[in-house]
């Protein structure tokens, strides 16, 4: 926390911070935006009962997820079917699911699903979910 804004002016990283005196959704909300190759990825996050760490939005689209060491990002179209694909396939390749998020920007549009599981997940597997209908995008989340 002392060294924070030099090591961010450093690595060329803009920090800014906001106030407001009236109440919102989030006591504390920080917001991360990361711009690479013309790109920008979004992601904001809040601390429930000072402990409880909560991601609230992944690329606008509000969510709810807790955090797990071993999670499962998955980008999909949000179609009848696709949460049933994906618990089976995890499930036969013997993964267990212990907490499951879901936001979506709109009914049948974009939808961000984020899995904590009880294992680390293998690539052979990612390449299997990416098979599933309306699935987009995967990627393994270690925390």
């Amino acid at each position: 926390m002392v060294n924070v804004g030099v090591v961010c002016r450093e690595r060329d990283i803009r920090v800014s911070e906001t106030t407001r005196a009236e109440p919102g959704d989030y006591q504390t909300l920080i917001r991360l935006v990361v711009t690479s190759g013309g790109q920008s990825h979004r992601v904001a996050g809040t601390v429930f009962g000072g402990n409880k760490p909560r991601l609230v939005e992944i690329e606008d689209i509000d969510m709810e997820a807790e955090l797990g060491p071993h999670m499962l990002f998955v980008r999909n179209r949000d179609k009848p079917g696709f949460i049933g694909n994906l618990g089976r396939t995890l499930a036969e390749n013997g993964v267990n699911i212990a907490t499951f998020h879901l936001g979506r920007a709109a009914p049948g549009a974009d939808a961000i699903c984020l899995v904590q599981v009880d294992q680390p997940l293998e690539d052979p597997l990612l390449d299997h979910v990416c098979t599933i209908p309306d699935v987009v995008r995967t990627k393994a989340l270690r925390f």
